[in-house]
């Protein structure tokens, strides 16, 4: 009777379509009952709701609710509302306003699954369309640097450029800054362009380009190029209504870098290529946070990258198309290549050496490394399921040299991990894999 209570608790049984012949073989085969309370932690963690993502605001007999992420329905509960329960359902940077009575004394948001909220809004601090950022709302860069036009495209001018509030650049417009020139931003300032942005510098005179606390570059279409250029200390700012996770950040944009030092950087990403064409030469990334390199969706493709000392993944790349050539990672903490999300990445000589994991490939992604060297690792490869919701992953090693790995291959149940032409066939569950990953950084 216990066991039977305990799997009612687990799901609910009246709504589950069962096979009462799970199994495998042609022979009766007696279920695992672990894989049941597997199934049901998964499926409660997915209804699971955490509210703590949520901004209230309460103004003027309106509540107003918005979140920058995507949540299951759930009920707000107060004195103040003229229904006793109201469902909400929210939309990613989307404001929901409910209209209130005067005096609430409480408001609660419950979820399906999880722990009731008691909100605690501020009237002053109200949250409403009209303070949410609007970048073009900024001054025009132009308009604010000094600077001169020749075949219109904008040069601003000097040697020390100083950002001291936030700029927008349109969509009609080019800049150029030029060899020698610094520029300097003060704190919580960013450039957001829709036009197009060229930081070019020569060998002997690169552009430096410095934060001090809290600043960013934001490309939203368009062109982004930066060569010869020295970029160091960018770290976003925190602006009501939108996230901004890395000091460069391309966005639908075509992006080249070429003779590029990334370094002190503290940003979750030191350069985040979001659904975007881009392509890296000789790039370097010393002493960076996080991770050097977030590549979501788009296409990518490099002739060298480098990564020295990096707190996090060295190439982190999502749902990415990704053929390069020169991948070198020393002292990563935690994975010198991480592709995942249906990722296709294909790199000729690929080297890894004293850090976590050398490649690690992740749900439905393939992964293709030959000619290199994986060296003094915790882990050299990984071919696994992280995410339930994905499948199964594969990754294909040729040419490839391993000296003193105390891990050399981790291999989940259903995914691939090809070797010199032979199968890796000693399998491990794909949990268990994640604990060992990342029970290492």
């Amino acid at each position: 009777q216990s066991e039977i209570n305990k799997f009612n608790k687990a799901v609910y049984s009246e709504f589950s379509k069962t096979d009462e012949t799970f199994g495998e073989g042609f022979k009766y085969f007696s279920y695992n009952k672990e894989h049941l309370y597997e199934r049901a932690k998964l499926i409660r963690e997915k209804l699971e709701n955490n509210l703590n993502g949520i901004v209230f605001s309460l103004n003027e007999n309106k509540l107003k609710i918005f979140t920058t992420f995507n949540y299951l329905p759930f009920k707000i509960i107060s004195d103040c509302i003229p229904e006793k329960e109201k469902y909400i359902s929210l939309k990613k940077s989307k404001i929901q306003t409910i209209s209130v009575q005067n005096q609430c004394s409480y408001i609660k948001a419950v979820p399906f699954l999880g722990k009731t909220v008691d909100v605690n809004f501020n009237k002053k601090n109200s949250l409403t369309t009209k303070k949410s950022i609007n970048y073009k709302n900024f001054p025009k860069l132009s308009n604010v640097l000094k600077g001169y036009i020749k075949d219109d495209i904008f040069y601003p001018s000097g040697r020390n450029i100083i950002i001291t509030k936030n700029l927008y650049v349109p969509k009609n417009q080019k800049i150029n800054f030029t060899k020698g020139q610094k520029v300097l931003f003060e704190k919580d300032t960013i450039i957001y362009s829709e036009g197009s942005i060229d930081f070019n510098g020569s060998d002997n005179e690169p552009i430096l380009l410095e934060g001090t606390k809290f600043n960013a570059i934001v490309q939203s279409g368009k062109v982004f190029k930066a060569k010869n250029v020295i970029i160091s200390n960018l770290n976003p700012p925190k602006f009501k209504n939108r996230i901004l996770y890395s000091g460069i950040n391309i966005i639908n944009s075509d992006a080249d870098f070429y003779n590029v030092i990334f370094k002190n950087i503290i940003s979750e990403d030191a350069v985040n290529l979001i659904n975007s064409k881009s392509t890296f030469k000789n790039v370097n990334f010393v002493n960076i946070s996080s991770d050097a390199i977030d590549v979501d969706f788009g296409k990518f493709t490099f002739n060298k990258i480098s990564c020295q000392n990096v707190l996090n993944d060295c190439l982190d790349v999502s749902g990415a198309a990704v053929s390069g050539k020169y991948l070198l990672g020393n002292n990563v903490k935690d994975k010198v290549l991480s592709a995942g999300e249906k990722a296709n990445i294909k790199i000729v000589n690929f080297i890894s050496e004293d850090s976590n994991v050398g490649v690690a490939a992740k749900d439905f992604s393939t992964v293709s490394i030959s000619n290199g060297l994986i060296k003094n690792n915790n882990i050299a490869g990984a071919s696994f399921i992280k995410k339930q919701e994905w499948g199964p992953a594969k990754l294909y090693i040729k040419n490839v040299k391993f000296e003193n790995n105390l891990e050399k291959f981790l291999l989940g149940k259903t995914s691939e991990l090809k070797v010199n032409d032979n199968f890796f066939t000693t399998r491990k569950k794909d949990k268990n894999i994640y604990k060992i990953i990342y029970s290492n950084q």
